[in-house]
């Protein structure tokens, strides 16, 4: 499973999409891909803590990744 401990990181060595990530010794799953144009946003959500990890790509490149906190549905 790969992992990451800052937002940074993942911008930097994200590379493709997996079914679960580390991120800042949590586990999250994959839940959703939402597609903004010709960007595409990678859904990721630890529910133990609420929070969802959005993963933004343009083609193969990372442009943005940031924590986005949620109760109840995934919110992007």
């Amino acid at each position: 499973m790969p992992s990451y401990n800052t937002l940074n990181e993942i911008i930097e060595k994200f590379n493709k999409v997996n079914s679960e990530i580390r991120f800042e010794g949590r586990e999250y799953k994959y839940v959703n891909i939402i597609f903004e144009k010709n960007v595409k946003k990678l859904v990721y959500r630890c529910e133990r803590e609420q929070h969802n990890l959005v993963v933004s790509m343009m083609g193969d490149v990372v442009v943005n990744a940031e924590g986005v906190y949620s109760i109840g549905d995934v919110a992007v």
